[in-house]
């Protein structure tokens, strides 16, 4: 494990294109530069996703690989899709370590870690978008006209590093339908790289491996 981590760290290194310095000072955020580990506990939200912005733009400043602790039961796709962006501009790559539930827009968000790691305790749950709209009917068939097309691009987003292709993906999560994996279930369906028995593990073993 520890020698496809270190492979994969560094591939990651290559391909991750240069981010800009964050232009933000927060005295909560100092050490995150020193010790880029973050933890994630939260709906997704506008405001939790700046926050998680911010700290990941932070991390990137230091000289490690970033480490995120990711438990959610998702929220917003919109801000779900500014976290993923800040994720993917990284110039180190990203671990996320699911540890309890990354569900819905977390589930999307992982996908877009660099290196996905689950730990024993962990699930994973897709579902379709949904909208709380209210209005007219032709107001009602826009915002289905929306959550269709959202629902593919989503699904491109989340199959592009799993064995499922996109149609395959939202076949199982049609009608209303919910996808929810084990670790192993995740690993033998490339939802996620590797299984840890805890965040620390997960962290001592990417701090180890990293170049």
């Amino acid at each position: 494990m520890k020698i496809l981590l270190v492979a994969l760290l560094c591939l990651s290194c290559t391909h991750v294109p240069q981010a800009p310095a964050s232009s933000f000072t927060a005295q909560a955020l100092e050490t995150q530069a020193s010790q880029p580990w973050i933890v994630f506990n939260s709906d997704v939200n506008s405001e939790s996703a700046e926050t998680l912005i911010k700290q990941i733009q932070l991390a990137d400043q230091g000289d490690k690989p970033i480490l995120i602790e990711i438990n959610t039961p998702g929220g917003s796709v919109f801000d779900g899709f500014e976290i993923s962006r800040a994720i993917e501009a990284t110039k180190h790559p990203v671990v996320c370590v699911v540890d309890g539930m990354a569900a819905s827009m977390g589930l999307y968000i992982l996908q877009s870690c660099h290196i996905r790691m689950m730990t024993h305790r962990s699930l994973l749950m897709g579902h379709e978008p949904s909208s709380g709209a209210r209005g007219q009917q032709d107001d009602l068939k826009r915002m289905g006209m929306v959550l269709e097309k959202l629902n593919f691009v989503m699904a491109a987003h989340i199959s592009f590093k799993t064995k499922l292709t996109p149609a395959q993906y939202m076949e199982l999560i049609a009608h209303g339908s919910e996808l929810w994996l084990t670790p192993d279930e995740a690993l033998a369906l490339g939802f996620a790289d590797f299984k840890a028995t805890s965040v620390a593990e997960a962290a001592r073993l990417v701090y180890e491996a990293s170049p």
